[in-house]
């Protein structure tokens, strides 16, 4: 929790020829100003600029600052003034972050430095650029830029510094201590839209415009963390209160009292806003996958007073058969505040009652806690001599009161004071079987709250205003404050932890449950809801915008009292369950609870026969014609169970949301969502996706019987790609529609089947294709480690950095298989991090299956088999080489897209079968005319029976049509181009002026409405035993002429050879496909240019195909030489393919580039392939529609 500063960090080296001088400034300046308050607002000495591989010092007048690359695609700034920090600098950011090359995961990755004398520096981390300029002026701006694509820059922001204005690093000093008061601006623009900032009721989930001050009190929970729709993320890392404030022009953040300031900027490509999750939770904690039974329905009430009120509950449920997975105990369960135990008058035997609930329902049990402790208290005497409880800076230490009461808090911040918690709690609950907390009241210094105690209006803490007077072991409520209940959700942790003898980080076996939070509360097993609201149809409208900046914040555990807390004195039938407008409003809310992280329901109700406090909040008791409704909801929760488990395992590993504001799914998709979420419109601010497939839309008003609900664009590659939950009606993407929505029904539309979501059986949007430019690795590093479940396998487009791939693969947990389609090479690469041996391999494609349990006899994966079609190594024009041989080449991701879709539909145990259909052996007369004319009837008889169709020797027509498929729909739509832009440029690339959708259309219907083929049959089991399940080989069959097919060790010709038929990485000398290692120098001459460089890298030291832990450069220690061992069938396929015209594919051999002692080489593919060609043409078509779209679907 806590970071420390050294001043004396061997990673930032001090320039030192102007030292003496500064020294003597230094001392000077500091002997005159050190009585009198100090207000540094500008810089008043030039500076200097120490540099080194990981980071900068920035020396400047009285100021320091410190930046440091951090993380994927970011930096961490750190600053102060006239003082140095002490040391003990409170953080909530993680140092290494979770991921990024700082933890060493990612091997090869280096950063860039540099700089221009003492004038100016920059770092680049990945896409992300630091800058600063005009240190030799007397002040200077820090600067954050990301690298495009095409290798141009974009300002993400720079700090706000216009003429005649407060320095943009504004710091005030009180003459005393370290502490001083910071504010710091960045520059924005009117159009830039700000999400986060934890939880307001304000209705908004676009923040611009908001003044925010960060100070806790109930139903507001202020962190200063957000997403930039200009493709950033910030984090302000302070435990200060303080304010954030979101101008027209200006983004300032202070902080009250702090003695160093420090923030993280992290960058993902405009409109990621998955990449921005998944970097920020890098830095401030993912979370763990939350229990099983908090998943389902957890059901409170303020509250069951006695053991016998409990027990009579869960018989009750056990009785209706309804469903409930947690039952709560609240506030007042104890004799006294501070005592952490139920009153055993009331609650005689807490074991007992615990092991009957579980019996009855199979429920866990909650407790309520407050960090209260008054006189009374059994623990007050120790806890106040250990100095245990918070203190004031005067007066008797008393921070509130209750009920007359009056009660100090215990000190989160202090770790003697959690652990004394959390010894008192298991003592008397976890022991005992109930394990989870209820963590209330846990705001700290906040605001006191009115509160109607029959009829009597009182305050929970004696003066409704913050506490600045309070002191906590870590410092002052101004200071600290923020991290109060940030420790006290660490103090239940690590309680929970350490009694389930689990670590931080692995599934929860409990939780607890706050009314606050802050940076990085996410990373314990702690849910955060919104707070005490009051009942209305207005309350329950804002808790949707709430609960989505809460997701934008990081938040992923976020839940609501359904129905509302407590009663709106201005409306007479708020909370009473005898009314029928209350009954509406509970259950429109408890049914919108369905769709949220957690379904809890809990209140203060009233009701015409008793008095409050003791009215009911079951499901049954809110009107027989109700009932139904609220358990079939109920019901609904239990059967969405496995797609509750994949998002949530999705958000634990990646970051990625639950619940999805709109701008997260469809701003690339649909040009309204983003100028909508700009304006707060309703549609963004009270509809979302829950997880992938669901889109909600709850009704917010009283008395209706239909709903109006927008559905965005998608994807180009479903016509109507919305289903309506309840009848089944299927609508197109873009429109507004007007639904029916009884009070039975919640407005709710799936995308895929229904079937696949109540399986599990869904993914998100398959995300972008990694177009090729400087740190392209990195995108792809993000987009493998963000999959926790196979999914269809991707495509990666002109990588010119193979060190970085090398770096990326071994770091990404959840690789499948790259595509890397540069140059005229095909292949997939597989790095095994725990293999002696690990291949690299052109033309051969194996997949990595993702296996969640331990590999038995009965997972036997099916054998993957391509077919391929090629030709002998002859230079081809366009017009020979199109369009059949193209086609195979892009037909390959098409069919394993297709089929791995398939196949998870399916439920089957293997990632996908490839299998070109009748595509992949496309009759000889449209293979190639010189391949045809020198050996026709190889090629003929070559084509496996199974393929044999007469349907397919057809005219061209029926081969262009499936160009303009594969092209056109299919890869374009996955790139994120629209129906008309894939069209034109499937024409652009045949330079076909003449063919009309429907021609298209009618085409491509008659050609893949054939039968689906049946995949190949298994290896042996002795082949896949070896590779222990983490690999399925795909075989290729070149068809070559005969003359060019000659087995070493037979006189038999063939045309057909398996040239991989044994486990991958024992190459098989002795099959009749093999060519003995001498015999390879001979043909060293006529290698591709390609092979030639590949054995060159393969001897350097930093070769990214060497062996991890490996200096040898025996042959057989290298997984360059395995391309020579797998024989001369690999060897002239990948000769055919590099040597193709279709791709026009040169290469060369980077120049050695110097830097610290070390040469770095990467390889250039000089190409003009078609590719290269359409990422020109789509960066041309999308500077002029004024950005770059990204993002494909399942469905494309």
């Amino acid at each position: 929790m806590q970071f420390k500063v050294s001043m004396k960090d061997p990673r930032f080296i001090y320039i030192r020829h102007a030292m003496g001088l500064w020294h003597s400034v230094f001392t000077s300046l500091a002997t005159v100003l050190v009585a009198c308050d100090l207000v540094l607002g500008y810089n008043v000495s030039t500076g200097y600029i120490a540099p080194n591989s990981t980071g900068v010092r920035i020396q400047h007048g009285f100021e320091t600052v410190l930046v440091q690359p951090y993380g994927y695609d970011g930096f961490r700034v750190r600053a102060w003034a006239f003082r140095p920090p002490t040391g003990n600098e409170i953080s909530f950011l993680y140092d290494p972050p979770v991921e990024g090359p700082e933890n060493g995961k990612a091997r090869g990755m280096s950063y860039d430095t540099k700089s221009n004398g003492n004038t100016s520096v920059s770092i680049r981390n990945g896409n992300a650029i630091f800058r600063t300029y005009g240190l030799d002026k007397g002040h200077y701006r820090l600067a954050f830029y990301r690298v495009e694509p095409n290798g141009s820059e974009t300002l993400l922001t720079n700090e706000y510094n216009p003429v005649k204005s407060l320095n943009p690093r504004y710091y005030s000093w009180k003459g005393s201590g370290s502490e001083f008061s910071a504010a710091f601006s960045f520059s924005t623009d009117p159009d830039e839209q700000i999400y986060g900032t934890g939880t307001q009721q304000d209705h908004l989930v676009n923040k611009k415009g908001s003044v925010i001050d960060l100070i806790n009190f109930n139903t507001h929970i202020p962190t200063p963390m957000f997403m930039s729709s200009r493709g950033y993320g910030f984090v302000w890392n302070s435990a200060a209160e303080g304010r954030m404030e979101f101008g027209p022009l200006r983004n300032r953040f202070t902080s009250e009292s702090t003695t160093v300031v420090d923030y993280a900027i992290v960058s993902a490509p405009q409109g990621d806003y998955d990449g921005l999750q998944q970097r920020l939770s890098a830095i401030t904690g993912r979370a763990p996958t939350p229990p099983d039974f908090s998943l389902g329905y957890l059901h409170s009430k303020l509250r069951y007073e006695n053991q016998t009120e409990v027990l009579l509950l869960a018989q009750n449920f056990h009785n209706r058969s309804i469903p409930v997975s947690m039952i709560v105990i609240d506030y007042q369960s104890w004799a006294h505040q501070g005592e952490w135990g139920l009153d055993p008058a009331l609650w005689p035997n807490v074991s007992h009652m615990a092991q009957q609930v579980k019996q009855l329902t199979g429920a866990e049990m909650m407790a309520s806690l407050w960090p209260s402790v008054e006189d009374a208290s059994v623990n007050y005497i120790e806890m106040q001599a250990d100095g245990y409880l918070s203190a004031t800076r005067s007066g008797p230490g008393i921070t509130d009161s209750w009920n007359g009461t009056y009660i100090r808090n215990y000190d989160s911040t202090n770790p003697g004071a959690r652990q004394f918690l959390w010894d008192t709690l298991r003592r008397n609950y976890y022991d005992k079987g109930i394990k989870n907390f209820w963590i209330d009241q846990a705001d700290g210094g906040a605001l006191g709250e009115a509160w109607e105690n029959n009829g009597q209006q009182s305050y929970i803490q004696s003066i409704p205003y913050p506490l600045p007077d309070v002191l906590y072991h870590a410092g002052t409520q101004s200071s600290v404050g923020k991290l109060y209940p940030w420790a006290h959700q660490q103090a239940i942790e690590e309680g929970q932890r350490n009694a389930s003898n689990t670590q931080q980080g692995s599934a929860c076996d409990s939780l607890s449950l706050s009314r606050s939070g802050y940076i990085g509360s996410q990373r314990f097993c702690s849910m955060i809801w919104s707070g005490d609201t009051v009942a209305n149809w207005e309350t329950l409208g804002s808790q949707i915008p709430n609960a989505l900046s809460a997701a934008a914040t990081g938040w992923g555990w976020f839940t609501v009292d359904a129905g509302g807390f407590q009663a709106d004195s201005s409306i007479e039938w708020s909370n009473n369950i005898d009314r029928p407008q209350y009954r509406e409003l509970y259950v429109r809310w408890l049914q919108w609870t369905t769709f949220i992280p957690f379904m809890r329901n809990h209140g203060s109700r009233s009701c015409d026969t008793q008095s409050a406090f003791t009215c009911d909040n079951e499901p049954w008791t809110y009107g027989a014609e109700n009932t139904p409704i609220i358990v079939s909801y109920i019901n609904l929760r239990y059967q969405l169970s496995a797609y509750l488990r994949n998002t949530f395992a999705k958000f634990s590993q990646t970051g990625r949301m639950i619940m999805r504001p709109l701008y997260m799914d469809f701003s690339t998709t649909d040009s309204n969502i983003s100028q909508w979420t700009k304006t707060n419109n309703n549609i963004t601010t009270q509809q979302y996706m829950f997880g992938p497939r669901l889109l909600v839309t709850p009704v917010t008003l009283p008395n209706v019987t239909s709903w109006e609900v927008y559905l965005p664009k998608t994807a180009a590659g479903v016509d109507k790609p919305w289903t309506y939950w309840w009848d089944n009606v299927t609508y197109a993407g873009g429109q507004t529609v007007n639904v029916s929505a009884p009070l039975e029904h919640i407005p709710l539309f799936h995308l895929g089947s229904r079937e696949d979501i109540m399986s599990g059986n869904c993914s998100f949007a398959l995300p972008s294709i990694a177009l090729g430019f400087k740190g392209t690795s990195i995108i792809m590093r993000d987009f493998f480690a963000s999959l926790p479940a196979p999914l269809p396998l991707y495509i990666l487009l002109d990588l010119t950095d193979l060190k970085a791939l090398y770096a990326a693969i071994v770091s990404s947990p959840h690789l499948y298989a790259v595509f890397h389609l540069d140059a005229g090479l095909i292949f997939s690469t597989i790095v095994r991090r725990t293999m002696p041996d690990d291949l690299v391999t052109p033309m051969t494609m194996y997949m990595r299956l993702h296996q969640r349990n331990k590999i038995t006899a009965s997972s036997t994966f099916e054998n993957l088999e391509a077919t391929m079609l090629v030709d002998d190594a002859n230079r081809y024009t366009w017009d020979d080489i199109s369009p059949a041989t193209f086609f195979q080449a892009i037909s390959q991701y098409v069919r394993i897209h297709d089929l791995a879709y398939s196949i998870l539909r399916s439920k089957l145990d293997y990632l996908a079968t490839l299998q070109f259909e009748k595509l992949a052996n496309i009759p000889h007369k449209y293979i190639h005319k010189s391949m045809a004319k020198q050996n026709p009837e190889s090629v003929a008889l070559d084509v496996p029976a199974r393929f044999q169709d007469p349907s397919w020797v057809e005219e061209s027509r029926a081969v262009r049509a499936l160009w303009f498929l594969t092209l056109g729909w299919r890869v374009s739509c996955m790139l994120g181009l629209d129906e008309l832009e894939s069209i034109g440029f499937a024409k652009r690339l045949v330079g076909e002026k003449t063919w009309k959708h429907e021609e298209i259309e009618e085409m491509v219907r008659s050609v893949l409405d054939g039968p689906t083929l049946q995949p190949p049959a298994p290896s042996t089991a002795s082949d896949l035993s070896k590779a222990n399940g983490s690999f399925a080989v795909l075989h290729t069959y070149p068809i070559l002429p005969r003359s060019r097919v000659t087995h070493p060790d037979s006189s038999t010709n063939t045309s057909r050879v398996p040239l991989y038929a044994q486990f991958p990485l024992t190459p098989p000398h002795s099959t009749p496909a093999s060519l003995a290692w001498d015999q390879a120098p001979q043909r060293l001459s006529t290698m591709p240019r390609v092979y030639r460089m590949l054995l060159m890298l393969r001897d350097r030291p930093d070769s990214p195909f060497r062996t991890p832990g490996t200096r040898s450069h025996n042959a057989r220690a290298l997984q360059i030489d395995h391309f020579i061992r797998l024989g001369f069938g690999v060897w002239d396929l990948w000769r055919v393919s590099v040597e193709m015209r279709l791709w026009s594919m040169p290469y060369s051999i980077r120049e050695e580039l110097k830097g610290e002692g070390q040469g770095k080489v990467g390889v250039i593919g000089q190409s003009d392939s078609m590719f290269r060609h359409w990422v020109i043409w789509r960066q041309e078509r999308q500077r002029e529609e004024g950005g770059w779209r990204r993002g494909f679907n399942t469905r494309c």
